[in-house]
């Protein structure tokens, strides 16, 4: 039963992130519902880490420490021992355990954790991570340490194709904005200027080609600029 409950909770997840219509913060919404609710956890988070402190960027469940926005060091943090560990940290009792730091579980008061590494463009980002206030009767089991796993790959994947995208739109916006200085200029100057394509194709003329030359500059966009002065 619980081989066919990784399976479905598997094909959720992959569901949540094949399409394009949810924008990254409703994907990771639904995949820490997905997290919690495979093994019955009752709060699931997705955390940043920068500069040796711990920030919640998104969660499920009601920890007042787990909502978006909360920080607090790293050294304090569940996640400490994540990020030194290879593959999946979990614990079914972290008050009895070395593998949680005591001041963690002071400050939070988890028993029961599950939490991996989400990395973007090859660093550490962050972890994502379940857990619930009562210590767990058993050990988790591979199946459910790599149900994590995969959880945390595809949100860094999402985040990583997110952050490319948002430096794209950047880039191109400061394409465009020196595209309207530049024609801003050209449509002043008293000066022919033109601009040409990688194919040597005009892309711009400016009106000071009419009155120079008599062709009129916008029937002479998308022409060949080594036929037009042949």
């Amino acid at each position: 039963r619980s081989g066919s409950s990784a399976a479905s909770h598997r094909e959720r997840v992959c569901g949540v992130f094949a399409g394009d219509e949810e924008a990254t913060p409703a994907k990771i919404d639904d995949a820490l519902a997905i997290g919690s609710d495979y093994r019955g956890l009752e709060f699931g988070c997705l955390t940043r880490i920068e500069d040796g402190v711990q920030r919640i960027t998104q969660s499920t469940g009601s920890h007042d420490l787990l909502r978006a926005g909360e920080t607090c060091p790293l050294e304090e943090a569940y996640c400490r021992r994540t990020l030194e560990t290879e593959g999946t940290l979990s614990v079914q009792a972290a008050g009895s355990s070395d593998a949680v730091p005591t001041e963690a579980v002071a400050t939070f008061g988890l028993e029961t954790y599950i939490e991996a590494t989400v990395t973007v463009d090859g660093d550490r980002h962050g972890t994502v991570c379940f857990a619930d206030p009562d210590p767990r009767p058993e050990p988790f089991s591979d199946t459910e340490e790599l149900f994590v796993e995969l959880l945390a790959e595809r949100i860094g994947n999402t985040i990583q194709r997110q952050s490319h995208e948002e430096a794209l739109a950047r880039r191109n916006d400061r394409l465009e904005a020196k595209s309207r200085r530049f024609e801003a200029i050209a449509e002043t100057s008293p000066d022919v200027i033109f601009r040409v394509d990688d194919g040597g194709a005009f892309t711009y003329v400016s009106p000071a080609m009419e009155r120079l030359l008599g062709y009129d500059p916008r029937s002479l966009v998308g022409e060949s600029f080594a036929e037009a002065v042949a």
